[in-house]
This record gives C-alpha cells, structure tokens and sequence, in this order.
C-alpha cells in the first residue's frame, strides 16, 4: 500500500511541476509583451524581397525570403516554403572545433559524407556538405555547420530546389549573443 501511495504522489509531483512549468513557458507576465522573433524587411541584390529574422530563443540572424514563414520553437527555427522547409537549429559542444565536433557527430550515425567544404561564414568556422542517409526517412540533405563558442549551428534542407536558398540563408547567419 506504501508503494502504491509513494508512486501517486511522484507521478502527481511530476505532473503539477509539468504544469507550472508549461504555463511559465508560455505565459508573458500580464503587462508585458515578449516577441518570439523580430523580422525587418529588407532587398536583395538579386530583387528578390527578403527579410531579417532574428530568432530569441538561439540567438542568431538570417535573410530569409519574404514567403517563406518562419515558426520559432524552443530548440529550433523552421522555415516553410510551399515547395519544403530549411531547418535552423543549436547544439551545446565541449569540442574546440567545426571539425572534432561533426567526426564525433559522424561516428555514431550511418551517413556517407559529400561535398564538404570548409567555409567562413561571417568570423565563424563552417562546414558545408551534402549527407545520404542508407535508412530512415531522409535519402539526402544539405547541410551547413557554424561553430559559434561552443555551439554547434546547424542549417539543412532535404528539398533540392531550396539548396541555392539555403545558401543564401547560410551566407546571411549572425550570431546574436
């Protein structure tokens, strides 16, 4: 019976901490306004119409063209188009390098690696390169990797005709700390 009445109470522990956690995430305190995002248009050199996106939650700024829609989340940015989506998202590393970061990355994944390239974009050391996958959902994607004080940046799509989009995206990237 102790068991049972020790098990009830961390479940309903676990679950009211849930909770209270939930509505602070997603709660603005009365009085105040917290933007999820900031986005300015702006014109490329190539005239098509872009605009600035300058997530919150992962601190970065990119030139995102004016129809794709942007959906900030916690952990990561998508950006819809009608043909597909660029994904933009972070990750925490103990590495010193783009380069010791993706062969730890690598090694426990089944992925065969093409097209790398290392790039800077901005000040920061990147990493741009095409990933086939043998299994799972994804045949192939293009991906670009910036390393930002121990964070590891990762912009990909899996749709080819947004790769020269997300070059432009990539190309654009600020670190916003």
């Amino acid at each position: 019976m102790t068991k049972i009445l020790l098990s009830v109470l961390i479940i309903t522990a676990v679950l009211v901490g849930g909770y209270f956690g939930y509505k602070q995430i997603s709660q603005t305190p009365e009085g105040k306004t917290t933007p999820a995002s900031t986005i300015t248009p702006v014109t490329s050199p190539g005239n098509q119409e872009l605009k600035t996106f300058k997530s919150k939650n992962i601190q970065f700024a990119v030139q995102v063209p004016k129809n794709f829609e942007v959906q900030e989340k916690i952990a990561y940015v998508d950006l819809i188009s009608s043909v597909g989506r660029i994904n933009l998202s972070r990750n925490a590393t103990n590495f010193d390098s783009i380069k010791d970061y993706l062969n730890d990355f690598d090694s426990k994944r089944e992925v065969e690696v093409s097209n790398e390239v290392i790039i800077n974009i901005g000040a920061y050391d990147s990493i741009k390169r095409i990933e086939n996958f043998n299994i799972g959902p994804i045949d192939e994607q293009n991906l670009y990797f910036i390393y930002v004080d121990n964070w590891v940046y990762s912009i990909s799509t899996s749709t080819q005709s947004l790769y020269p989009v997300l070059d432009q995206i990539a190309q654009s990237f600020r670190y916003i700390p």
